[in-house]
């Protein structure tokens, strides 16, 4: 059952963590100044108990499989409907993105990948987007240097790994 519903990530659980789970997608490229730089998004949600209160947040395309149950069966296939949902970006088929950040608790489980701008494929979103009770920016690079006092909270561990990994 956890082969199942986590692939490759089986070994990271127990039974009684297996709730939710979020997928993140730390996409990375270097521009023109050979600068690393990583893709991002903001997000505000729309939802009324905010009643407008609400802060942008900047953050990595991702998302849980809440609300999609039916066809995300595993985190790959969270990480692969979010990333495209949010960026209109697919992963080159036969590429198998690096896991770089995991974290568990009781009832949920968060996972990063770690995805070379070149092993995707499309065109990236150009104009913002409303999804469900989310609004969000096209998808825009900034690098590291930036992006590390603007980034959402919960990514922050995550960036600081993906980081090490591709300095």
């Amino acid at each position: 059952m956890l082969e199942k519903a986590f692939g490759q990530l089986a070994h990271y659980f127990e039974e009684s963590q297996m709730a939710d789970w979020y997928a993140g997608c730390i996409i990375y490229r270097k521009n023109d100044k050979n600068e690393r730089e990583f893709l991002v998004i903001d997000t505000k949600s729309l939802h009324p108990d905010f009643k407008g209160r609400s802060k942008v947040q900047t953050k990595f395309p991702g998302g849980t499989e809440q609300g999609h149950e039916k066809e995300d069966k595993t985190v790959e296939d969270t990480r692969d409907r979010e990333l495209f949902e949010e960026t209109d970006l697919c992963i080159r088929p036969g590429y198998d993105p690096r896991v770089i950040h995991t974290e568990t608790m009781p009832g949920h489980f968060k996972v990063f990948y770690l995805i070379p701008f070149e092993e995707l494929f499309g065109d990236i979103r150009t104009g913002e987007k409303t999804v469900d009770l989310d609004w969000m920016s096209a998808p825009y690079w900034l690098n590291r240097f930036k992006l590390m006092h603007i980034l959402y909270k919960s990514h922050q561990s995550a960036f600081s790994e993906a980081i090490m990994a591709v300095e």
